[in-house]
């Protein structure tokens, strides 16, 4: 895209636009498929207006991508379910959406190939007469995602993440600090990056203490030991597993958590002057800044969002209305279906849960965004069941009353 036009508007007018027209479509198929208007209009309302949906659609994040993508993959599982399972193999131009959808997830983030994979295996379970499509669609997946992973990385000369490597520090600072018994061998390596003696760089909610700021332990020390801190991590966390625990419900606090517990949350992350972007990073890690040419009005918005009251700047509120919703609806028409629909962003969801590193809102936009497009068809399907439910009642009542009080 930087080939076409170095500008930041371009890939953001893409996702934007995708977006638009996910909303858009699963509106217009509700509306063909007999739903009420204000559901309809509800969707593509609130997708321009919730906060987070609305701020975070615009903003250059990997994870917007992915979020797009669990987005994708759920309009994927709702049609199949809405229309028939044959709907996928019908055209192959909805297999390569499809393929295209769980390709978006799983290249996006290090958590992404079973956000990909498990809701298709599920739904291969669920659905006999889809089978093959949803077979087509996770060969040609997982078969395009491994290329990329292994001979195109190669070929590209294209470098690992340090992120897993430093996730694993802290999690190993997190055994330091809490007196773990650690092996000598692994003593007297870990005390060549910092004595344990003294205090080592952890806070539960952020991985950016162990790493960043003049307590780090330097970068340049570990890079290149993420298997051997692997390994020390691994025999700590079996030796004193309620340290993981801790560690875990803790760090995981921006997916569960309605207010903030002492920390920020990143709502609107980066430079903290409103109205600067920062641009890619160059090859040597640094992160050069552009000025953006309407300042003012950029610090006015990223004002008003900040004073939102905090469930409408975390994930939690969004999460628990969509997976309430959803269980409820399944409960009442004992049926799996509506969760095997939200299936992407339950499993989004779960694999967060020990993978969180900070308490960003970005990590949980897939999910938020399937919140806004599914809730208002969810509470339409659980109105009309309880109506549906209430005429039956009613006649069954009816046809047992005397034939004088009928």
């Amino acid at each position: 895209l930087q080939k076409i036009a170095d500008v930041p508007a371009l890939p953001i007018l893409i996702v934007a636009a995708a977006v638009a027209l996910l909303a858009g479509y699963v509106a217009d198929r509700a509306l063909r498929s007999g739903a009420p208007r204000w559901a309809a209009w509800t969707i593509v309302i609130g997708v321009a207006a919730f906060p987070i949906t609305s701020i975070l659609t615009v903003s250059l994040w990997k994870d917007i991508i992915m979020g797009v993508g669990v987005l994708a993959l759920g309009v994927v599982i709702w049609r199949s379910e809405m229309t028939g399972s044959t709907w996928l193999g019908e055209r192959w131009i909805r297999m390569a959406f499809a393929v295209a959808a769980c390709l978006t997830i799983w290249l996006s983030r290090h958590n992404g190939w079973p956000i990909a994979v498990v809701p298709l295996v599920a739904l291969f379970i669920a659905r006999r007469d889809a089978r093959r499509a949803v077979a087509g669609v996770l060969i040609v997946t997982v078969a395009i995602a491994l290329f990329v992973r292994f001979p195109l990385k190669q070929m590209l000369d294209v470098r690992d993440s340090p992120v897993a490597t430093i996730a694993v520090l802290q999690r190993v600072a997190a055994h330091v600090e809490s007196g773990t018994e650690i092996d000598p061998d692994d003593r007297a390596f870990l005390e060549s990056l910092r004595p344990l003696d003294e205090d080592w760089p952890y806070e539960c909610q952020t991985v950016q203490t162990t790493w960043i700021g003049p307590e780090a332990i330097p970068f340049s020390s570990y890079v290149d030991e993420g298997p051997r801190l692997r390994e020390i991590w691994l025999g700590l966390a079996l030796d004193a597993p309620d340290v993981e625990l801790r560690h875990i419900a803790c760090s995981s606090q921006i997916l569960w958590r309605l207010t903030d517990a002492g920390s920020d949350t990143y709502f609107i992350d980066g430079d903290t002057r409103p109205g600067y972007v920062d641009t890619i990073p160059t090859r040597d890690g640094t992160m050069p800044m552009e000025a953006h040419p309407s300042r003012e009005l950029a610090r006015r918005v990223f004002d008003a969002y900040e004073g939102l009251p905090s469930p409408l700047k975390r994930p939690a509120l969004a999460t628990y209305a969509l997976f309430g919703l959803a269980g409820a609806l399944a409960l009442r028409r004992r049926s799996l279906t509506p969760v095997l629909v939200v299936s992407p962003a339950i499993v989004q969801t779960v694999t967060l849960i020990p993978t969180a590193l900070v308490q960003d809102t970005r990590f949980q936009y897939g999910t938020v965004l399937v919140a806004v497009v599914a809730c208002p068809l969810l509470v339409a399907e659980l109105l009309r069941s309880s109506a549906g439910q209430a005429t039956h009642d009613a006649g069954q009542s009816s046809e047992s009353e005397p034939a004088a009080e009928r």
